[in-house]
């Protein structure tokens, strides 16, 4: 007796994840290793400011001074990460309450003179106020609205 024959598939899924507020038109389609091997102008908001220049020169005078070319660079920055951390930290912070014991610190972080800040007081600071990060990014992050 032979096999039944297999049905064709009829439905096909219909995925509806997208990131259309979130990346170019040009990178609305492509895979998600595709779009981190993209260039930072892939990403909404970004772009707008690329295209008034040469793409080329506002990624070597912009974030291609930081060293920031792609997407992927971008998401795995050290300073974004500790940035983050902080961000999502600071709300849980309750003024007064640490404990006179506790050892906890960013010292790794953050320059010495910021050490004994609270979470929500770094987050007003200039990024250069991370450890590592040079004054002269603040203005490069700033013409992009980071602050």
């Amino acid at each position: 007796m032979a096999p039944k024959a297999k049905k064709a598939k009829t439905d096909q899924p219909r995925f509806h994840m997208n990131l259309s507020k979130a990346v170019t038109q040009d990178y609305e389609s492509c895979s998600f290793v595709d779009l981190a091997k993209a260039p930072v102008s892939a990403l909404q908001g970004l772009s707008a400011q690329a295209a008034e220049d040469n793409e080329e020169s506002y990624a070597r005078q912009g974030l291609g001074k930081l060293r920031l070319c792609e997407v992927r660079d971008l998401g795995t920055w050290k300073y974004y990460k500790v940035a983050k951390a902080i961000a999502g930290l600071a709300p849980c912070e309750e003024k007064g309450k640490r404990d006179p014991e506790s050892v906890m610190n960013i010292d790794w972080a953050i320059d010495s003179e910021h050490e004994s800040r609270s979470l929500r007081e770094i987050l007003k600071l200039p990024p250069s106020a991370l450890q590592g990060l040079a004054a002269s990014a603040d203005e490069v992050l700033a013409s992009l609205q980071v602050k």
